[in-house]
């Protein structure tokens, strides 16, 4: 028996034969680191794995809930200001037109009846005092003539 090795040596031959404790234990070793990486390499692969698809599907929902977001509040942020800006000009250029109109008529009427009772006062006055002068003439031209045909000779 070699010490210490699970061998034992007999000599009931020329040849030595190895004692079933040697194949016990080289089983036993074999079975033993044959399960050991088994399990060793099930175990990695599985975390290895589980830890590519758990990062895999937290990136991806990471991400894509970025985007989600992102975009969202780009689209809200962009219709937002779209439509602010586009009422605001559409009441700017409302209120501008609107005050723009109204003052042109404003003025246009205010002038065109200015211009209209000015015309009408300059030549009701004109002619008022035209047919006056020429009543006037024709009355003292009236009158010297009445006089003058009148006068008895001398």
């Amino acid at each position: 028996m070699v010490p210490g090795s699970g061998i034992v040596l007999t000599r009931t031959s020329k040849v030595p034969t190895v004692h079933y404790a040697y194949y016990y234990y080289y089983y036993y070793y074999y079975y033993y680191y044959y399960y050991y990486y088994y399990y060793y390499y099930y175990y990695y692969y599985y975390y290895y794995y589980y830890y590519y698809y758990y990062y895999y599907y937290y990136y991806y929902y990471y991400y894509y809930y970025y985007y989600y977001y992102y975009y969202y509040y780009y689209y809200y942020y962009y219709y937002y200001y779209y439509y602010y800006y586009y009422y605001y000009y559409y009441y700017y250029y409302y209120y501008y037109y609107y005050y723009y109109y109204y003052y042109y008529y404003y003025y246009y009427y205010y002038y065109y009846y200015y211009y209209y009772y000015y015309y009408y006062y300059y030549y009701y006055y004109y002619y008022y005092y035209y047919y006056l002068t020429l009543i006037l003439i024709i009355i003292t031209t009236t009158k010297s003539l009445l006089s003058s045909l009148l006068q008895c000779p001398e």
